[in-house]
């Protein structure tokens, strides 16, 4: 299935693409950590997402990443 209908299958959770493969719900994200210039968002089970620089704002205003990022 596409990315972007799996999106719409669950329309109903916040959450936000925040790289090309990725989308993460708001709820499972626990913090967030830089590696160099590169961010990850940190899963509730301990995965560690990529955040596309492109997504950063983004991800800062729905709340994901704190301005330290």
């Amino acid at each position: 299935m596409p990315l972007r209908q799996a999106i719409q299958n669950v329309d109903h959770v916040p959450g936000l693409t925040v790289h090309r493969s990725w989308w993460v719900a708001r709820d499972a994200v626990t913090g967030c950590r830089r590696e160099g210039r590169n961010l990850r968002l940190v899963l509730a089970g301990g995965l560690a997402v990529p955040v596309a620089r492109a997504r950063i704002a983004a991800a800062r205003e729905a709340g994901l990443v704190g301005d330290e990022a």
